[in-house]
């Protein structure tokens, strides 16, 4: 251990020291709290987990009911329900009726006269007829035998007679057929109307709802009943549980943790989420006193002479490369912006990573027109690529880190780091390893590391 070389200025480093100590335990002792907090929390949270699914399967069923059809929203007739459940009662008996008014045709049409020929145009009328008057005719005009002949007349006006009563006959029946048929068409022409007028509010049901028959209409229509049903019993359900004293103590509980989570929260916010392990600012602590007492212990020297630093030699080696131009252009293909938009988006939370890092040591990040990086430190902008080549590392991974952390809030994309931080003292390893458990809190991040401290953190370890 060396000696210090000012003494005055050792002290007043140890006196700052002990506050970023005190800060740094009060934060640690905040942060335990907060994580025993939100375990605590994520238990409650899962007790009451059935009483959520219950409440969002309530309002589904509600919601539900609320947009089932009605009559009324309709505009059916109040009756619809009972008309549906008469209706294939009443197909029934309209087909029986169509039926039998069938079979009644079929046998007026069997039981009907033939074709009805006038008399006078039947031949056999006027034949006997003319035979009748010929017999008539030959007995009063010849005397003797012959007038016997006259006889004859009887039977051929018979038949004429005979064929003039059938002649009748058939017209009387005739009459009665096409009686019989025009009232069979009016009872048919009735029961059609009676079934259309009743089948026309069916349809007119079926086509608003949207069915295909009408025994649907009672299965819709008696939906919102059911789910009246069915509300009922999920508020009956939920009201029990959520009257027991189990349930009303673990409600209270979980609205006492939440505030208190809010306000340690806010505490961590105010005090700044980065800061040192209090072991590690105790042992730099230490540091100092054990050289602030060498250099009390030695005699006192002479003050070394303040050397100018050199000046860089001419033609020598050019600057290295800007890295960020291309990072923020693999930023713009991720976020779907151009590079400046990227690293817009990025800059805020890239300070706070790299300041973290730095131990505040830089305060701002500038990007120029080419998207190169300049940092501020002390009110000076230097370039990126000027500052020393750790610090340079340290700006490098926060970018990265910081465009890992934008995009996981998009997409969940699992993060891998291999062991990258082997140059890094205890303090920086256990800030890393912060930074990496918040990532991990919006995707999943498995990290390969040589040193130990890490397990602490991590949720898991695998040893290999």
């Amino acid at each position: 251990m060396e000696a210090a070389k000012d003494i005055g200025a050792a002290e007043a480093k140890i006196a700052e020291l002990e506050g970023e100590l005190a800060l740094s335990s009060e934060v640690e002792r905040i942060q335990a709290r907060a994580d025993e907090v939100a375990s605590t929390l994520f238990g409650i949270e899962e007790r009451l987990k059935g009483s959520e699914a219950l409440r969002k399967e309530l309002r589904r069923a509600e919601r539900a009911q609320s947009q089932a059809p009605t009559v009324e929203s309709l505009k059916l007739p109040p009756d619809i329900v009972a008309r549906a459940e008469r209706f294939p009662a009443l197909a029934e008996k309209y087909e029986q009726a169509m039926a039998k008014l069938a079979s009644e045709r079929e046998n007026e049409v069997e039981a009907a006269p033939r074709l009805i020929e006038p008399l006078i145009r039947r031949p056999a009328f006027w034949i006997s007829v003319a035979l009748g008057v010929t017999f008539f005719a030959v007995g009063m005009l010849f005397s003797g035998g012959v007038r016997y002949l006259a006889f004859l007349d009887i039977p051929s006006f018979a038949i004429a007679a005979f064929l003039a009563v059938r002649y009748v006959d058939d017209l009387r029946d005739s009459q009665r057929a096409r009686g019989k048929g025009e009232r069979n068409s009016s009872r048919e022409k009735k029961i059609q109307e009676a079934f259309e007028a009743q089948a026309r509010v069916i349809k007119a049901a079926v086509s608003a709802l949207q069915v295909e028959s009408p025994v649907q209409i009672l299965e819709v229509l008696g939906r919102k009943a059911q789910l009246e049903v069915k509300v009922t019993e999920l508020r009956d359900q939920l009201a029990a549980r959520e009257q027991t004293p189990e349930y009303r103590t673990t409600l209270s509980e979980e609205g006492k943790l939440k505030r208190e989570q809010k306000e340690l929260n806010d505490q961590l916010t105010e005090k700044g989420a980065y800061i040192r392990d209090p072991r590690e600012v105790e042992r730099e602590v230490e540091r100092l006193r054990q050289s602030i007492g060498r250099a009390r212990a030695q005699p006192e020297q002479a003050a070394p002479a303040v050397v100018a630093p050199p000046s860089p030699p001419v033609g020598g080696s050019a600057a290295p490369e800007d890295p960020f131009p291309a990072l923020l252009s693999l930023g713009a293909d991720l976020f779907g912006v151009d590079v400046a938009g990227a690293g817009a988006m990025i800059r805020d939370r890239w300070v706070q990573y790299f300041a973290a890092l730095t131990n505040q040591r830089y305060q701002g990040i500038e990007l120029d027109k080419e998207c190169k990086a300049h940092v501020f430190s002390g009110g000076q902008k230097t370039p990126a690529v000027a500052i020393p080549g750790k610090d340079l590392d340290l700006l490098y991974f926060a970018a990265r880190l910081t465009l890992i952390e934008k995009h996981s809030a998009r997409n969940r994309v699992p993060c891998l780091f291999e062991d990258v931080f082997t140059e890094l003292d205890d303090a920086k390893l256990f800030l890393v390893g912060r930074m990496l458990k918040q990532l991990s809190a919006m995707t999943q991040v498995l990290h390969v590391a040589g040193q130990p401290g890490f397990s602490q953190l991590a949720d898991g370890t695998v040893a290999m």
